[in-house]
């Protein structure tokens, strides 16, 4: 081969390496396509991802401005956190705390788009809502989690207190909680086994056994009263009682009580547990004859720590304080 062909090779091999050089240096230095990141994605130092029913959201390290649907704002007072709004049920009236709610405003429920937007918050959490949820996420960082029953209630409080920075001191109400069941245990003066507890709701059309998983139930298992064979079923909450198997409602002790979201069901329901008081079927009951039935007020249907706490105030006062 002759020099000058050899010349004109080498320099055709130098530009090519100098033009595979200069391809590999631009793609280097060009950036991948960034991942595109829907609005609950993103993430911030001044938000945190959080999982609920309606995907995950980005919520505030420190809410300030917090608004419960459902009943989840009672979780909240609960946890010593002021909501902005809440939804005034007749539980505020049965709970007793009208008063410390009179500064909160009322957001109904289903909860008024409007007045949200007016209060301006910066954390919505709750049960229900899911129609309206792209609504309450344009308001704010909107949270959603159902439910199966009410029973539940100790890992709600849980749930909603990490959404709200209050672990430690959800912690410490539960460990109260378990203070007090076993200072019943103690005053109580036989084992809790021994004494059979039936539990039942009065309503206007139907009579209720509020079975273990029910709010009043779970309670009643953690300080180890017994249940009448028909309430000790693992499903949900309660179930219907006719009136001809009202001895599936009989033990040592019956509580019952009547509750209604509105007055005239509340009425209705106070009216049909007097008709029944007066049932000769009613009055065969060992409970009724031996003067063991005690009417509790609506917080037995309750779902949070000061209902718990109500629930065993009555459990002292009737089985306890009363002997």
């Amino acid at each position: 081969m002759m020099p000058s062909s050899l010349s004109k090779m080498y320099r055709l091999l130098r530009w090519l390496l100098l033009v595979v050089f200069t391809i590999g240096v631009i793609l280097a230095c060009t950036p991948g396509p960034s991942p595109i990141l829907g609005p609950s994605e993103t993430s911030s130092p001044d938000c945190r991802i959080v999982q609920h029913d309606m995907g995950e959201t980005c919520i505030p390290m420190n809410p300030q401005r917090v608004v419960g649907i459902g009943g989840a704002g009672f979780f909240a007072l609960d946890l010593g956190v002021e909501p902005v709004g809440i939804w005034h049920s007749e539980l505020t009236k049965i709970l007793g705390i009208q008063q410390q709610i009179q500064a909160i405003e009322n957001i109904g429920d289903p909860p008024n788009l409007e007045t949200l937007v007016a209060l301006k918050p910066d954390l919505i959490f709750g049960w229900g809502g899911q129609e309206i949820y792209n609504q309450l996420s344009q308001i704010a960082p909107t949270v959603l989690k159902d439910w199966q029953h009410i029973g539940q209630w100790k890992e709600m409080l849980m749930y909603y207190a990490d959404l709200l920075n209050k672990t430690k001191v959800a912690e410490q109400l539960m460990a109260t909680y378990y203070q007090r069941i076993e200072e019943f245990r103690q005053r109580l003066g036989v084992p809790p086994n021994q004494i059979e507890v039936s539990v039942m709701r009065v309503r206007p059309e139907v009579f209720d056994l509020e079975l273990k998983q029910s709010f009043s139930g779970t309670i009643i298992e953690d300080v180890g009263l017994r249940r009448p064979s028909a309430q000790q079923q693992d499903i949900f909450g309660l179930f219907d009682l006719s009136k001809e198997r009202l001895a599936d409602a009989d033990g040592d002790v019956i509580f019952v009580w009547t509750y209604g979201y509105q007055n005239t069901v509340a009425k209705a329901a106070q009216f049909a547990l007097t008709n029944l008081q007066t049932d000769p079927l009613w009055q065969q009951l060992n409970a009724v004859k031996n003067n063991a039935v005690y009417e509790v007020p609506g917080y037995w249907i309750g779902d949070n720590v000061k209902a718990a706490n109500l629930v065993l105030d009555d459990l002292f006062k009737h089985l306890v304080d009363k002997k």
